[in-house]
């Protein structure tokens, strides 16, 4: 036997259901109340006393009757409530069925943020725009019919809009771009994280606007999107420690050379030669300041002859102070013999 379930119950006593068990209680109820409130009065009312002999059979046969009556109106309202429990349902269905079919127009466009770049718009002139690349897939059941699409960076909304004619259900887009013209863009070019995407479209009743849904992934891509924005405050310093020059006297001059291959300007850079018991050997070299991706010469001087020596750098970027260590940067240079 299926087994019913509470909210099955529930939705039955919302409509006014009548089971057989419900039918035998209420007649029962009827008949039951009926008979003892008309047996209560045959005796009450008899004229000659209270007793099974004196009992009025006619008092109790009118007052049964009034009684049945007027339950018999209770049932026919109680079929009443029944029968708008029939029309209710027949709404509550009608409605189901119209959200039903509403479902099956409604398109539901997913939209993921995947990368900015530059759109080649004439390669002869080497003209570009700045574009935001999506992924868009229509997850719902029907077809996304004129979608709008706005690309927003830092709350700004950009002047292009981009409409997309159609987006069939379950198709998928991987390679979607909206254009950034008319958007400042800052230093150093356009973040992904700053940017932003909201658009609406139609579905083919023509008759609803639905907004876009705009995918945020999080977890690895924020790790690597901090490791993005880490390494951007970087200025990556190299040593080369060139070849020695000629002696002179006591000194020996060396032609180094310091890299940055970094995206950031490293400032006050300073070479500081370090000996073999890990002291600090004279004062250190200024270099200066060196622009992201440049290099600079700097003379090193060591005494004539010299044991092995390191080198530590030391320079200011966005990260602040740093310190790198370069050992056994110049190798022994021992006297002539």
């Amino acid at each position: 036997m299926p087994s019913v379930l509470p909210s099955d119950l529930a939705r039955r006593d919302d409509y006014g259901v009548l089971t057989p068990r419900r039918l035998v209680r209420w007649i029962g109820a009827l008949v039951l109340a009926s008979a003892a409130i008309a047996t209560l009065l045959g005796f009450v009312g008899a004229q000659r006393g209270i007793g099974f002999k004196h009992f009025d059979w006619s008092l109790a046969a009118v007052v049964g009757t009034a009684i049945g009556t007027v339950l018999l109106a209770g049932f026919t309202g109680a079929l009443a409530w029944t029968t708008s429990g029939d029309v209710r349902a027949t709404i509550r269905l009608a409605d189901t069925t119209q959200e039903e079919q509403r479902a099956r127009d409604r398109p539901t466009v997913a939209v993921r943020m995947v990368d900015v770049g530059h759109f080649m718009l004439d390669p002869a002139a080497r003209s570009t725009v700045p574009v935001l690349y999506l992924w868009m897939q229509n997850v719902g059941n029907g077809p996304a019919i004129d979608l709008h699409l706005h690309a927003l960076h830092r709350g700004v909304v950009a002047p292009v809009e981009e409409v997309v004619a159609v987006v069939a259900p379950g198709e998928v887009i991987t390679d979607r771009s909206i254009s950034l013209a008319g958007l400042d863009e800052p230093q150093g070019g356009f973040a992904l994280e700053d940017m932003n995407v909201s658009g609406e479209t139609s579905d083919r009743t023509g008759r609803g606007s639905h907004p876009i849904i705009v995918l945020r992934e999080a977890g690895l891509p924020d790790q690597q999107r901090a490791a993005r924005d880490a390494a951007a405050q970087k200025a990556w310093l190299r040593f080369s420690a060139g070849l020695h020059e000629s002696p002179q006297g006591k000194q020996v001059g060396y032609g180094a050379t310091v890299y940055n291959n970094g995206p950031r300007e490293a400032q006050d850079v300073r070479v500081q030669l370090v000996d073999a018991t890990g002291h600090d050997y004279a004062e250190p070299f200024v270099v200066g300041n060196i622009q992201a991706n440049n290099q600079e010469p700097v003379r090193v001087v060591l005494p004539f002859p010299h044991d092995t020596m390191s080198v530590r750098l030391t320079w200011l970027d966005g990260r602040g102070l740093q310190s790198q260590p370069e050992l056994d940067a110049y190798p022994a240079l021992p006297a002539r013999s």
